[in-house]
């Protein structure tokens, strides 16, 4: 959001629910452009393991999306980051592996499967579009990417480390997701909610009634804990719930156990208000 409020382009969120975007209220907000004749030109999304949920929109969902997105000529930009982190079986089929209609761009990235330090992702889409950005001044004499990175990476994955590693990510982080979850259960009190990634980095956890996450955030960073609470994955901020996104990717399970069981005293601790 931060990157696109940089350029003259109007940001608007659409309501989504533990498993993704709703199309109705996708619906609606163009349907509400349009009458204001304004053209709605890109939908950003990341419909599998999504950042903050981790939540995977279902395939009926998935297929109601691309058709409504061919109707209205509106491009889909599938963020598709966390697919290779798969923890219950392979994830569901790219929104772009089934588009038959051209309006689907999908990017990925190598920071989540390899390195964050490597900074080399990749794109798939129309064959226009790609020549389109492999011709745009954005690689003009050499600039845009990270040659040398993209280099090493292409040399990994041709000698077979690249899958073995992501085959080393999903056993190592679904033992992390699992000891939080399991420590979640055993901790949270009455009231909370929480999803269960099937893949990814984050669960998002839904607070009791009353509790604000900005006051659980100073309870909790005395406790030790930290988390982000909902406000900055929203356009608009004020229409926020109190929910935070629990990152389990980088700390071991025992960590997490604990930060399950010490969060869970916050939250039981915390003033209702």
């Amino acid at each position: 959001m931060r990157i696109l409020s940089d350029h003259p382009v109007t940001l608007l969120g659409v309501p989504s629910d533990y498993e993704g975007i709703l199309l109705d209220e996708l619906a609606a907000t163009v349907a509400d452009l349009r009458r204001h004749h304004e053209r709605p030109r890109l939908l950003y999304t990341i419909p599998t393991f999504r950042n903050p949920t981790g939540s995977t929109l279902p395939a009926d969902r998935r297929a109601a999306l691309l058709a409504f997105a061919a109707a209205e000529d509106l491009v889909i930009v599938e963020d598709d980051t966390y697919r290779e982190l798969s923890y219950d079986g392979p994830a569901p089929p790219s929104l772009w592996a089934q588009d038959t209609a051209n309006v689907v761009v999908r990017a990925g990235s190598f920071a989540k499967s390899v390195a964050p330090g490597l900074r080399v992702g990749y794109l798939t889409a129309s064959p226009d579009l790609v020549e389109r950005l492999m011709t745009g001044g954005l690689l003009d004499s050499g600039g845009g990417t990270t040659h040398f990175a993209g280099t090493i990476l292409a040399e990994y994955a041709a000698a077979g480390d690249y899958a073995a590693q992501v085959e080393r990510f999903c056993t190592a982080y679904r033992t992390r997701r699992d000891a939080l979850l399991a420590s979640l259960e055993a901790n949270m009190p009455d009231g909370a909610t929480w999803t269960r990634p099937g893949g990814g980095f984050f669960t998002w956890v839904d607070l009791p009634a009353g509790l604000r996450a900005s006051a659980v955030a100073e309870v909790a960073g005395a406790h030790g804990v930290g988390f982000i609470p909902a406000s900055p994955f929203y356009v608009d901020r004020a229409a926020a719930p109190e929910s935070l996104r629990l990152a389990f990717s980088m700390y071991p399970p025992d960590d997490l156990t604990d930060a399950g069981a010490r969060l869970g005293a916050v939250l039981r601790s915390a003033r209702v208000t």
